[in-house]
C-alpha cells in the first residue's frame, strides 16, 4: 500500500536527472478546471521593464532555490525566453482578393500546426478532453504548412495556391508561457507531510528573499482560492449553524428543541476530526490524499 504522494516523491529524484527535457510528476488538481497541476500556482510578475531573459532567470532561480528547501518540492516553470520559432508571412493582399479572412488563415494554422481544444466527453466513467491537430509527421517539419488548404466554397483551387503564399520565411526565437501583463507561472507543491498553507508561506518567504526590484508575485488557481477562503471558515460555520437552527425551529415549531439537536454537532465534528487524525489524513478539502494503491 503506497500513497500517490509517496510514489511521486520517489519518482521526482530520478526524473529530475533526465537531460534535454523537464520531466515532473504531479497530482491532478483537487478541483477540476482550476489549474492543470496539483499543488500551488505562483505567478511571477514584471512590474518594470525587465527583459524576457531576466524574467526567465528569476523564475528558474526561484524554482532552483525552492527545490532545495524543506517545505516545498517539485518547483518548475514552463516559461522560456528563447524558444525556437518560425515567422510566418501571409500575403494579405492576395488573401483579401480571394475573400479569405485573416482569422481563418491563422485559425487553420493553429489547428494543423498546433492544436485546438474542442470539448470533453465521458467514457467508462472518466472525462477526456478532445483536441484537434494534424498528425505528428505533418507538424514536425515547417515545410508541411505548404500543404494546408483553407476551405472556401467553390474556391478550392484558389485556396491551394493561397496556402503557398502563407510561408515561413526565417527561423527565430521567442518566449513561451508569457501573459499579456508579462508574468511567468511557477508550479510546485508542499513537501510530503506538510499542509498547503505551509508551502504557500514558504514560497512567499522565498520570493521576498530572491525577487529583485521591479518584480512581484501573485497567486492563482487553487492557491488563490485557498488564501481567499482561509479566513472565512468560522464565518461560514456560524452562518451554517444559524441556517440549521432556523430550519429546525420551523420544523419543530419551537425555539428550544433545535438547541438539543445542535448540541450533537460538536461531538460529531470531534469524532470526524479524530478519525481523520488516526488515519493520518490531512484536514484540507483543497488537497485530497490521493492515497489509492500504486
Amino acid at each position: 500500500m503506497h500513497s500517490a504522494a509517496a510514489a511521486i516523491a520517489r519518482l521526482r529524484g530520478s526524473l529530475s536527472a533526465v537531460s534535454g527535457a523537464i520531466v515532473v510528476p504531479f497530482n491532478p488538481p483537487a478541483v477540476q478546471g482550476l489549474g492543470q497541476f496539483g499543488g500551488f500556482q505562483f505567478e511571477l510578475e514584471d512590474l518594470g521593464r525587465n527583459s524576457l531573459q531576466s524574467i526567465a532567470q528569476t523564475a528558474n532561480k526561484l524554482a532552483a532555490e525552492g527545490n532545495v528547501s524543506k517545505d516545498i518540492v517539485g518547483l518548475f516553470t514552463s516559461f522560456t525566453a528563447n524558444d525556437p520559432q518560425y515567422l510566418v508571412r501571409i500575403d494579405r493582399e492576395k488573401a483579401k482578393s480571394l475573400q479569405v479572412p485573416l482569422s481563418q488563415i491563422s485559425n487553420a494554422l493553429q489547428v494543423y500546426m498546433g492544436s485546438v481544444y474542442v470539448n470533453d466527453f465521458d467514457f467508462n466513467n472518466r472525462s477526456y478532453r478532445v483536441y484537434v491537430q494534424a498528425d505528428s509527421k505533418f507538424r514536425f517539419a515547417a515545410k508541411r504548412h505548404r500543404s494546408i488548404l483553407f476551405a472556401l466554397r467553390h474556391r478550392e483551387d484558389d485556396f491551394a495556391r493561397q496556402s503557398r503564399d502563407c510561408r515561413a520565411n526565417r527561423k527565430s526565437s521567442g518566449h513561451s508561457a508569457l501573459q499579456s501583463f508579462r508574468s511567468a507561472e511557477i508550479n510546485g507543491t508542499a513537501a510530503l507531510g506538510t499542509v498547503p498553507a505551509e508551502g504557500i508561506a514558504a514560497m512567499e518567504a522565498l520570493a521576498k528573499k530572491v525577487l529583485p526590484n521591479g518584480m512581484a508575485f501573485e497567486w492563482s488557481g487553487l492557491s488563490l482560492e485557498e488564501i481567499e477562503s482561509g479566513g472565512k471558515a468560522l464565518i461560514l460555520f456560524a452562518l451554517g449553524l444559524v441556517v440549521v437552527y432556523l430550519t429546525l425551529a420551523a420544523q419543530y415549531e419551537s425555539y428550544v428543541l433545535p438547541f438539543i439537536v445542535l448540541l450533537a454537532v460538536p461531538v460529531a465534528i470531534l469524532g470526524a476530526i479524530g478519525a481523520q487524525g488516526l488515519r493520518g489524513l490531512q484536514n484540507d478539502v483543497l488537497l485530497p490524499d490521493w492515497s489509492g494503491d500504486c
